[in-house]
């Protein structure tokens, strides 16, 4: 692949459209949080009315968004977007990302008081005049770690039903705290 303006102008697009979706998934969280307070703060009435049946489906929705979200960006498949897809080909593109090419895109601006492209453009550099790839294949390899519990549950999640009559995977694994008693389970019992 060679860099150009065209490829840096799709990387922008596509970076977006990430930054979108991710914080998408950041703001589900505040509002899943927010849902929690509202169940703990009413946990007499939601287990006397049965409400844990929703508040199960709510956990469950949250917990399969998220999962997939988080997913899709760690995914490199030619015919998507994707967070690994951008930094694979940012890792391919390497050589050809100098600082001066950086600078023809992002412009000094004297004006701010601040070069803020230097420090920025290290993040990717070991040189501070073209990229690394070997630095970008670290970032790559440290979000696949970070996240591979995560695609796991998500691999599993979505297989068929076993034989036994149950699939790999339970959304409580990775749930992030939101703890609703059932009344159709025993009230120690964590069901989100």
């Amino acid at each position: 692949m060679k860099l150009g303006k065209k490829e840096w102008a799709r990387w922008a697009e596509w970076i977006e459209r990430v930054k979108s979706d991710l914080q998408a998934t950041v703001n589900d969280r505040a509002v899943f949080h927010g849902f929690g307070d509202v169940v703990r703060a009413n946990e007499e009435w939601i287990r006397a009315h049965h409400g844990s049946y929703f508040c199960d489906f709510v956990a469950r929705s949250y917990v399969a968004r998220s999962a997939i979200g988080v997913r899709r960006h760690v995914k490199r498949d030619d015919d998507s977007v994707s967070l690994v897809q951008i930094l694979s080909q940012m890792k391919d593109c390497a050589p050809q990302l100098t600082f001066d090419f950086y600078l023809q895109q992002f412009p000094r601006n004297d004006a701010d008081g601040f070069f803020w492209q230097k420090p920025t453009f290290k993040l990717v550099s070991e040189n501070g005049v073209v990229a690394s790839g070997q630095i970008i294949a670290s970032d790559i390899e440290k979000l696949k770690l970070l996240t591979v519990q995560v695609e796991t549950f998500v691999d599993k999640s979505s297989r068929t039903w076993t034989a036994k009559g149950s699939t790999a995977g339970s959304h409580s694994t990775i749930s992030t705290g939101l703890w609703i008693p059932s009344t159709r389970l025993p009230a120690s019992t964590s069901v989100c």
